[in-house]
């Protein structure tokens, strides 16, 4: 959560936001339009007679949108309501509780749009996913047969999810039927190189962006999918993304920016295909709690590239959201962060998620835990388990009622020491590996999710030895990541685990 601000700085606060997003002058007839009232200590009422308020109280009143409901009208005027600032053309805060407070930008696409030019901030798809998925056997509805509906997969969990040949073959899998997999929700952990996407390009310069992930965080936290905040370091920040799919086709015309409303003054420079920019002020912090809003990005055709600079101020990223063009393309978005911990689970806030993936629909959900839980010196069953059980609740509060599966840690091994301190016995990793694999199969089944075992399918505890000998090698020297080889043969057991794969 962000430290609330000093009294006379939420003041001025207020202030500063009734003024960017008045686009009426405060106290004119109100007709149908809602105004949210907000006193000194940020309590928020909305009236559509904007110049009540409660005597004694400073209130300042914002149009938020149209009248709907029965929202509550404070009694008594504050004559000094008349005297806030307008800023005239700025986009109407929704009222709807249900419904972000939106902001839309429209483009004229350019029919002809250059590559990204990213230097080293660029990050491209999987390697091993640069051709075009291969074309079906037979055509789709053939010998009175149709093909099922397109699978659209998230996964969350550590550094083995966050590189790419693991992911890969769930891909080709889902690739399998000829149409090219989407991305949903572009996961902002693409800052971090290796992290799979599967949009032609994205440019994050790490050196202007700045990530707070949650399972560091001691207390819950209002993140979006990612399950990390990404936060503009300096002005001029970029990001920018190549939309097209993996084959150059055009397919997106809708983007949307989620984020976090900071502080007053936030603005950003939008550009798509090249061309010239829009620059648009962001709500700043009026409605106090953490509440998202969105900046929706919108085009009269499919979009090849879109650029994002911060013109001003700071912003909170939470959430790149892509909505499906088409209900045909199967999907998958990976948010795999190195030394992750089922602990950002357990202290992510459910309701933030969901709004940040407003509009998303996936069919299975996957959480991939517990190498670096049981890394840890101070790791204990019963804690674990309880911070499991925690985390598992939230992830049902976002995803109630898709299909969901635990995926256990895999097999780890013990490498000697170069600092001369003893090893641990060989099989000290592997059996707390089986003992959390236990914990996360008790735990699936109270949350009706399904436990793919994937120590299990290695061969059990010790089996990390085995495949370091292998020829080539399955698992590399620390004993603790695969190679890539060996992810390779995991991606494909993780794909037939999820019943995506036609092989044995």
């Amino acid at each position: 959560m962000l430290p609330p601000l000093p009294a006379h700085l939420r003041l001025l606060s207020f202030v500063l936001s009734a003024a960017l997003l008045s686009g009426n002058a405060v106290g004119q007839s109100a007709g149908s339009q809602v105004y949210k009232l907000v006193d000194e200590e940020g309590r928020v009422t909305y009236t559509n007679v904007p110049e009540r308020g409660v005597a004694g109280k400073r209130y300042l009143a914002i149009p938020v949108g149209e009248a709907g409901g029965t929202p509550s009208s404070p009694a008594g005027r504050d004559s000094r309501l008349e005297r806030t600032p307008a800023v005239p053309d700025e986009a109407p805060m929704a009222v709807d509780p249900g419904k972000l407070p939106q902001q839309v930008l429209t483009f004229t696409t350019q029919s002809s749009a250059q590559d990204l030019r990213c230097g080293n901030s660029g990050r491209r798809p999987p390697s091993s996913l640069h051709s075009p998925p291969p074309q079906p056997a037979s055509p789709a509805g053939s010998r009175g047969v149709s093909e099922p509906r397109p699978h659209r997969i998230a996964i969350w969990g550590d550094s083995h999810v966050s590189g790419d040949v693991l992911i890969s073959e769930v891909v080709r899998s889902l690739e399998a039927n000829g149409r090219m997999v989407r991305q949903l929700a572009f996961p902002l952990v693409a800052i971090q190189p290796g992290s799979p996407h599967f949009l032609r390009m994205a440019c994050l310069p790490p050196e202007e962006w700045e990530s707070v992930a949650t399972f560091r965080a001691a207390k819950p936290v209002a993140t979006g999918p990612s399950l990390m905040t990404l936060y503009s370091t300096t002005t001029g920040s970029r990001l920018a993304l190549d939309l097209r799919d993996r084959a150059g086709a055009r397919a997106q015309e809708t983007a949307v920016l989620r984020y976090t409303p900071l502080k007053v003054g936030t603005s950003l420079a939008i550009s798509i295909d090249g061309g010239a920019e829009q620059v648009v002020r962001l709500f700043g912090d009026a409605d106090p709690g953490g509440r998202l809003a969105e900046l929706v990005v919108r085009a009269n055709g499919p979009i090849a590239t879109m650029s994002v600079r911060v013109a001003s101020g700071t912003l909170a990223l939470q959430a790149i959201v892509l909505p499906p063009s088409s209900p045909d393309a199967p999907a998958i978005d990976v948010f795999g962060l190195r030394s992750a911990t089922v602990h950002g689970w357990s202290h992510a806030d459910p309701k933030v998620i969901q709004a940040a993936l407003s509009g998303i629909q996936y069919d299975t959900v996957i959480l991939a835990y517990g190498t670096n839980e049981g890394a840890g010196s101070l790791y204990q069953r019963d804690t674990y388990l309880k911070d499991l059980r925690r985390a598992a609740a939230n992830f049902r509060a976002v995803f109630p009622t898709q299909s969901c599966l635990m995926a256990g840690p895999p097999d780890r091994g013990v490498t000697r020491p170069t600092d001369g301190t003893a090893a641990p016995q060989a099989l000290f990793y592997s059996s707390r590996h089986r003992e959390i694999s236990r914990a996360q199969e008790q735990v699936a089944k109270e949350f009706r999710c399904q436990f793919w075992d994937w120590q299990a399918d290695m061969g059990g505890p010790g089996s990390s030895y085995a495949w370091a000998r292998m020829t080539p090698p399955l698992m590399q020297a620390d004993l603790t990541h695969l190679t890539g080889d060996g992810y390779r043969r995991s991606g494909l057991a993780l794909a037939r685990a999820l019943k995506l794969s036609r092989g044995p």
